[in-house]
């Protein structure tokens, strides 16, 4: 892959969204599981060679945001036995079989995560007999995989600086109840949050000629 511009490259993830919510006066026993998933990664592959150049602007590679929710809220009475699992992951992958060069000649090189949120749960908010069982599952992953092959060469210039943030990625599993009524909420939460970053190859030279170089781990957080 060779891209050769003058003033902007840029490679989103973009934007994905999944929401799954049940909501009733009677649940269904039985339902197993209702799932919702979130894609927004940016990804550049190639089986040689990547080389980006910009003369006289930035270069910019992120993740976009991915959110996926999967939740059953009863409002009245209500009896539901179902598992929920939400994931969702907005990560950057630059690939090559060969080198990767990227060259913001006077511009700055921008490479990030994206941001991913993941939540599956149980809410009771009535002050009928609610009964709410099922496993909730929330998976949230993010990251910065730069790969080159072999024995080849990773090269990174930016004139007015280069930042690598790996992102953040968010996971949050529960039953909530929000009212004082007869609630019986069961089930096990189990929450995950995965962030990396990896730069690789046989050699890796990172490099600004009139700005900082910033490179940030990935953060993330499971409750």
């Amino acid at each position: 892959i060779i891209i050769n511009a003058e003033s902007l490259v840029e490679i989103s993830g973009g934007s994905a969204f999944a929401f799954v919510r049940n909501a009733g006066l009677l649940g269904l026993l039985g339902e197993n599981t209702v799932s919702a998933t979130a894609t927004a990664d940016a990804t550049v592959t190639a089986g040689g060679a990547v080389s980006i150049t910009v003369a006289n602007g930035n270069i910019n590679v992120f993740g976009g945001n991915a959110e996926a929710e999967a939740l059953h809220e009863a409002f009245g009475f209500d009896v539901v036995d179902r598992n929920h699992q939400a994931t969702a992951q907005a990560k950057t992958t630059i690939s090559a079989g060969g080198n990767v060069t990227l060259d913001a000649q006077n511009g700055s090189v921008t490479i990030g995560g994206g941001i991913a949120g993941a939540s599956a749960g149980h809410n009771a908010s009535s002050v009928a007999e609610t009964l709410l069982s099922g496993n909730n599952t929330a998976t949230a992953t993010t990251g910065v995989a730069i790969t080159g092959g072999g024995a080849s060469t990773v090269s990174i210039h930016g004139y007015g600086g280069v930042q690598i943030d790996a992102g953040y990625g968010g996971a949050f599993a529960f039953h909530y109840q929000s009212s004082a009524g007869l609630v019986t909420l069961s089930g096990d939460n189990t929450a995950s949050a995965y962030g990396g970053l990896s730069i690789s190859g046989g050699s890796i030279s990172i490099t600004a000629d009139n700005g900082p170089i910033n490179v940030f781990a990935p953060a993330a957080l499971a409750i």
